[in-house]
């Protein structure tokens, strides 16, 4: 197989508590945990799938499948397995591997039905729920398991127990020897096998570990770029037209020696459209300054004539209190006067 050829990824883990397992169902119906990371737009396309009940109730259709091999629950021992499927981006999307959350149908459709035989195969009547999530940057297959372990006790008694370590093996050994056969399963779909970790000496990062790295590193990159463009924004307002016509500035000595001349060079070829917008700007500044300033005058003007004619309705009004006796005449008065002094201001 070509070297260039895409990865198949398997990753697993054990589901240790009922906590958990709520945990990854809540995931699943997109209502809690990590969904930084999620398209909510595209929750609607993602598909589940059980033989034993509501595929979104992980914890009854784990206990139907304990319930169908009489299992007995050990204190501490896991009750179940979290197996995560999927592949290199580019297998999904062969002409743009870039072009994140999506991917070619007939592709995924063939890729998802090969996962599901294998992994009913390999543990039969065993997996108690699936999922495609198809709302991440990448496909993958989510695959709930009761891993069934049945050994004979002295008395001669068949006990079935849920046992993550004889599925899975607790060693590095046992899980590479996995990976190959599920890469061999894989084969025919044009997928293979990663390279090993004793030979790429990779460390495994959780997917949430990494996009907290990645987050970090973009916060950093852009206050990188924020400080950068404080200084060129400080500097380049010296930006001027020398007498060859051409840009020229003074930089301070934060800007390296060689990156000067290139930001002037990039600046020459566009430097008389820059002008010529400096000028336009300028003048529509003042325009609108100009015309503001216009309008609040017309505005005041209109204000005031409002205001006089209400002080000689005012004046109407005293007079016929005046008729009518002296007290209220003089708060009348008093009134008009607060009012004058206010429009005096």
């Amino acid at each position: 197989m070509s070297e260039s050829a895409p990865f198949a990824i398997l990753r697993v883990k054990p589901l240790r508590s009922w906590p958990a397992v709520s945990a990854m169902a809540r995931h699943g119906r997109r209502v809690g945990g990590d969904m930084d990371h999620l398209d909510r737009s595209r929750s609607v396309l993602n598909q589940h799938g059980s033989n034993w009940g509501n595929p979104t109730d992980l914890r009854a259709c784990m206990e139907a499948v304990m319930t169908h091999h009489g299992v007995a629950l050990r204190k501490g021992s896991p009750l179940g397995s979290h197996l995560l499927l999927t592949a290199s981006a580019g297998y999904f999307r062969p002409n743009a591997p870039d072009a994140m959350g999506t991917w070619d149908q007939t592709r995924l459709d063939t890729w998802v039905q090969a996962n599901l035989c294998w992994v009913n195969e390999r543990w039969p009547n065993q997996v108690a729920a699936w999922r495609l999530d198809l709302d991440e940057a990448t496909p993958h297959l989510d695959c709930f398991l009761v891993p069934v372990h049945r050994w004979k006790t002295k008395t001669g008694k068949t006990v079935a127990q849920v046992s993550h370590r004889n599925a899975f093996g607790s060693s590095r050994r046992s899980f590479a020897l996995l990976q190959n056969e599920y890469a061999t399963a894989m084969q025919p779909l044009g997928l293979r096998r990663g390279r090993p970790r004793s030979v790429t000496g990779a460390v495994h990062v959780h997917p949430a570990e990494l996009r907290r790295r990645m987050a970090v590193d973009a916060d950093h990159q852009k206050a990188m770029k924020i400080g950068l463009g404080a200084i060129l924004r400080r500097d380049l307002r010296s930006l001027r037209t020398g007498s060859n016509g051409s840009p020229q500035a003074e930089f301070s000595g934060l800007v390296p020696l060689g990156q000067r001349a290139r930001l002037l060079a990039l600046c020459r070829p566009a430097w008389p459209l820059l002008m010529r917008f400096e000028r336009e700007m300028l003048f529509h500044a003042r325009r609108f300054v100009s015309d503001t300033l216009t309008e609040l005058t017309a505005l005041a003007t209109v204000e005031r004539d409002e205001a006089r004619r209400a002080v000689d309705e005012a004046s109407i009004i005293i007079d016929m209190l005046r008729s009518a006796g002296r007290a209220p005449a003089l708060e009348a008065e008093y009134r008009l006067a607060a009012l004058v002094r206010q429009l005096a201001r």
